[in-house]
């Protein structure tokens, strides 16, 4: 098992979530939650080599939620990875 620390910074930013730092290897990220509703929201992965110009989406959630017994609960998660 590999472990690795990331510290990024989040904020609000309209009605999405952003958050930015980088990778152990330096290479810049963004995680974005966005089309946040009561019961789901999507979420986005991505990274840039060349310090934010362009920036390549390696990974893509949809998750939706239920409360369950009075607690948020995930229901289900599709994800889809990129090269």
């Amino acid at each position: 098992m590999t472990q690795s620390y990331l510290s990024m910074i989040g904020r609000r930013q309209g009605r999405d979530i952003m958050q930015l730092g980088k990778t152990e290897s330096g290479q810049l990220m963004r995680w974005s939650c966005s089309q946040i509703k009561p019961q789901s929201f999507s979420w986005r992965g991505q990274l840039s080599t060349d310090n934010g110009v362009v920036r390549h989406t390696n990974v893509e959630f949809s998750a939706r939620g239920a409360v369950v017994q009075g607690k948020p609960w995930l229901a289900s998660a599709a994800a889809a990875s990129f090269p």
